[in-house]
This record gives structure tokens, sequence and C-alpha cells, in this order.
């Protein structure tokens, strides 16, 4: 046996006594355990903070120590001011602003609606023919259904922003600036509260508020409400000199006069 042939039988010998380990098998642990010791560092060095508006509790990074809100739906509701109410049918928490009656989620809102339709014989719109559309007509149109609507929305308070007369919230409210026929540019969030709170600068005639069946609408509409609606909306270029400035140069405007009261008042324009 030659020397070399020696040598690699010891060699053979010693790793068979598990004399020796597989370096790379070695390096793998040491990579898990270096892991599992920074994972471990990390979560013990997270604080513990409190949502303010639901009240839960999350761990959070010390670096995101100035999180308020444990969700961005728990923010929006914040900054809006809206609460948890239940559904009445299944007990479900859905976001409501305060003044808002709990309504049914959109789940059990379905079943009742099948429910209904299948008291009433009404089968889905893709087994609709001719005959069935007409029969529906009649009763959606009937004067005991206008009858029973009528009294399930008698007197309901419209607490939400989206639906206040003259709310800047308004669902319907554009923000854009107009042109005057002085040439004075004023900013505006809502149509109806700008001519209703600066008839001033209208004619006595387009400030009336119209009137349906005998009784004035509910919201605000006149002439001028209908003229720069047009305007805005580009049917019209222009309504008795009215016309609408771009965003750019309303704001340029704006944010110069804007600073000083006293000019802002001479010159006719204001938030609304």
């Amino acid at each position: 046996m030659t020397t070399g042939e020696k040598i690699s039988m010891k060699i053979k010998q010693a790793w068979a006594a598990g004399k020796f380990s597989n370096s790379r098998r070695h390096t793998e642990e040491i990579q898990k355990k270096a892991t599992a010791k920074t994972i471990a560092t990390k979560l013990a060095k997270r604080i513990i903070k409190t949502c303010e508006h639901c009240g839960r509790q999350w761990s959070e990074k010390p670096s995101h120590s100035w999180r308020r809100f444990c969700s961005r739906k728990c923010r929006s509701a914040a900054a809006t001011g809206r609460v948890q109410k239940p559904c009445p049918d299944c007990g479900a928490m859905k976001w409501r602003y305060p003044g808002e009656e709990a309504k049914r989620c959109r789940r059990c809102s379905g079943l009742r609606h099948r429910k209904r339709m299948k008291q009433l014989g009404i089968r889905p719109k893709m087994y609709w023919t001719a005959a069935s559309i007409e029969r529906q007509l009649a009763k959606v149109r009937s004067d005991e259904n206008r009858k029973r609507v009528s009294l399930r929305f008698k007197d309901v308070p419209k607490e939400a922003p989206s639906l206040k007369k003259f709310s800047p919230h308004h669902c319907c409210a554009v923000e854009c600036w107009f042109r005057d026929p002085n040439g004075v540019v004023h900013y505006c969030r809502n149509i109806s509260r700008f001519v209703h709170e600066n008839a001033r600068l209208f004619h006595p005639f387009d400030v009336e508020q119209k009137c349906y069946g005998g009784k004035p609408s509910k919201s605000y509409v006149c002439n001028a409400t209908h003229g720069l609606s047009a305007v805005h909306r580009g049917f019209r270029g222009s309504w008795k000199g009215w016309e609408v400035v771009s965003h750019r140069e309303g704001r340029e405007r704006f944010d110069l006069i804007g600073r000083n009261p006293a000019a802002l008042q001479t010159q006719g324009g204001g938030t609304y």
C-alpha cells in the first residue's frame, strides 16, 4: 500500500468517526440560527400601539411609531366622524354617519329583496317578458305603493353631509371658478349655495326659486343655478356674461387675493 493510499484511508476513517463536518451544512445551520436571532430581536423591539378610533391593539416597528390608526378604514372613519352600527338582521358592524339610521348590510338587503320579489310573484329580470314588465310597472305606479313609499320617507332627517342642503360635501356639489360680467373671479364649491348667498350679483328674476306643482322645490333651483350649471358642464360657453375660469387661473387669483380679507370682500370672492 502506497503512502497516498494510506493517507486517503485515514481520511475516510476520520470522516466515518465524525471528526470532520460538512462545511456547507455547517454554514447553512449558522445562517438559520443567525436569521432566527435577527427575527427574534426585531420582534422584541416592536411596540404595542392602540388604535385611536376602534381601540384595537397591534404590534408595530419602532420606526412606525407615528401611526395612530390600525387601518385605512379607521383613519377615514375618524376623519369623517363615522361610527360602527350593527345590521338590524345579522348584527354585522358597518361604518355609518352619526345621524344616519342603521341600515342592512349588502347580503341581508339582497336576501330581503329576493324574499320580497318572491312574495310578489316577480321573477328575475332574465326571465321577464313584456307582459311581466307591464304588471310590475302597474304595481310600482299604483296609489297604494306610492302612499307606502311616501309614508316611509316622510319626515326622515337627512344628516349625512352628502345630502344636506347647501353642503360643500353634497353629492352634486362641484368645485369651480366663475368670472362675472365685471371681470371678477369667484370661487364656488356648491353652485346653489353660491347663488343663494350672492343673490346681489344676479338679477332678482334669476334668483327666484322655481315652483313645481304649485310648491317650491326642496332644493334651491332658479335660473341662475341652471345657467351656471350649464356653463360648468360645457353645455354653454357663457350665461349672461358669466364664464368658467380654469383651475390654474382661479387658484392663482384665489391665492393672491384670499390672503387679504378686506380685498376679498371688495372683490366679491370667497369660499362657498
